[in-house]
C-alpha cells in the first residue's frame, strides 16, 4: 500500500528504472504526480464539512470549497449564494458539507488523501510525463491513453475500482 508522497515517487521511479539522481527529472515527476492528484481529487469529489458562523447576515464560505452540497438548516427561498458568501436570515451557525481541494503533495512525508485505486493512474500519467521528457512520443502517448482509460473506468465505477482490478487489466506497462 502506497500512503505517502514519498512512496508515491519511488513507486513512480521503479516503474520507469530512474536511478539517476537527476533533479529535473525529479521536479517533472513530482510535479506530474501532484497534477494528477489534483485532478482527480477534483472528479472523486472529496467532501468536507465546515461550520460557519453567521455574522450580520453573511456567512463565508472556506477557501478551498468548489462546490456546496448541502447546508443545513435549509436556506429560505430570499437566500443566496454569492461568490464566497452566504447572504441568509439564519442566525447562529450553518453546516455546510462541501466539496474541497486537498492539499497539494509538497513534503516526503505527506499522506495521500485519496483512495488507493487512484495511486495507480497518478504514477501512470507521471510515468507518461517522464517520457515525454525523455522524448520516447510513442510510450509517452500511450500511458497517458493508459492514464486517461483508467480515469474513465474508475468514473463507470463509481469510484470503487481497484489497483488489482487496474493492473490486472493494464499490467506495469512502462518497464521496458
Amino acid at each position: 500500500m502506497i500512503n505517502t508522497f514519498e512512496e508515491l515517487l519511488m513507486y513512480t521511479k521503479n516503474r520507469v528504472n530512474f536511478i539517476d539522481e537527476d533533479e529535473q527529472v525529479d521536479m517533472i515527476l513530482k510535479e506530474a504526480i501532484n497534477f494528477a492528484y489534483t485532478t482527480i481529487s477534483k472528479e472523486i469529489k472529496t467532501m468536507q464539512t465546515a461550520y460557519l458562523p453567521v455574522i450580520d447576515g453573511v456567512a463565508i464560505l472556506p477557501d478551498d470549497c468548489l462546490e456546496v452540497l448541502k447546508i443545513e438548516p435549509d436556506l429560505y427561498a430570499s437566500d443566496r449564494i454569492k461568490g464566497s458568501n452566504i447572504m441568509t436570515k439564519h442566525e447562529g451557525t450553518l453546516t455546510v458539507s462541501y466539496v474541497g481541494t486537498i492539499d497539494r503533495l509538497e513534503k516526503p512525508k505527506d499522506v495521500l488523501d485519496i483512495p488507493q485505486q487512484y495511486v495507480y493512474p497518478i504514477s501512470t500519467y507521471a510515468c507518461s510525463q517522464y517520457y515525454a521528457f525523455k522524448k520516447k512520443a510513442d510510450l509517452s502517448d500511450f500511458l497517458y491513453g493508459t492514464y486517461m482509460k483508467l480515469l474513465e473506468d474508475l468514473k463507470i465505477e463509481d469510484g470503487y475500482g481497484s489497483n488489482n482490478q487496474i493492473q490486472n487489466v493494464f499490467g506495469d506497462m512502462v518497464n521496458d
